[in-house]
């Protein structure tokens, strides 16, 4: 049996609660008023341990009541060794519970996916991309971005993200971090597919501006890119 239980969690979450950390977590998460204020890398290094022992019976008796505790079950999920067909399972009874971009974006960075489930993962994300739900569609375009910018998928992605309908400010934003990581990777294949794309101008102009605040870019670059705004 394993000592990981839900209240186990909590109150070993309680234990590292900082206030700094709580006004700070309000601050820059809108909406979220249930944090602790613990820092990551003590989440992570909790969350490692228990996708490392009886993770189901945890996740079965996992609750939410503070954001801490989302977190935790989102990184478990991430860091669970295995098979990919498991590992969407757990994802997508996850999913629901994601209601901000802190939760989302940890999650979905935290995944470290072998190549040959690359292709599982692709077809998984799929509903999500063209969901209705803000977080829904943020969830599919960060695990693209984070995981699908190279050779083999940058067509696909560029026409992914182009497909997106979603127009909150979360998805939109993510579409445009996509744009960049791709932008940074493959500067000239997307520039020219942003240009000859239906991506709304609020989109296309949060693009560039990611694009032009990496330091990968040249100076020139970002000149002519500035000039591209709509």
């Amino acid at each position: 049996m394993t000592k990981f239980t839900a209240s186990y969690v909590k109150n070993y979450l309680l234990s590292y609660a900082d206030e700094k950390g709580q006004k700070f977590g309000c601050r820059i998460i809108p909406g979220c008023s249930n944090i602790l204020g613990v820092r990551t890398p003590i989440m992570r290094s909790l969350a490692k341990e228990i996708a490392q022992d009886d993770y189901l019976a945890y996740l079965q008796d996992a609750q939410d009541e503070y954001y801490e505790e989302t977190m935790v079950q989102g990184m478990v999920i991430s860091y669970l060794k295995t098979d990919i067909e498991e590992v969407l399972h757990h994802t997508a009874a996850f999913i629901p519970k994601i209601n901000n971009w802190a939760v989302n974006d940890s999650f979905t960075m935290g995944f470290n996916f072998k190549k040959k489930d690359l292709p599982a993962v692709w077809n998984f994300v799929q509903s999500y991309l063209v969901s209705r739900k803000e977080y829904e569609a943020r969830f599919a375009i960060v695990v693209l971005l984070a995981h699908f910018v190279n050779e083999e998928y940058i067509d696909r992605i560029l026409a992914a993200l182009d497909s997106v309908t979603q127009k909150d400010y979360y998805a939109n934003m993510a579409v445009a971090w996509a744009l960049c990581e791709c932008y940074l990777k493959f500067p000239v294949k997307t520039l020219a597919y942003m240009q000859n794309s239906n991506f709304t101008s609020e989109v296309f102009n949060k693009a560039i501006q990611k694009i032009c605040e990496s330091k990968r870019v040249s100076f020139e670059d970002k000149t002519a890119l500035r000039c591209l705004k709509r």
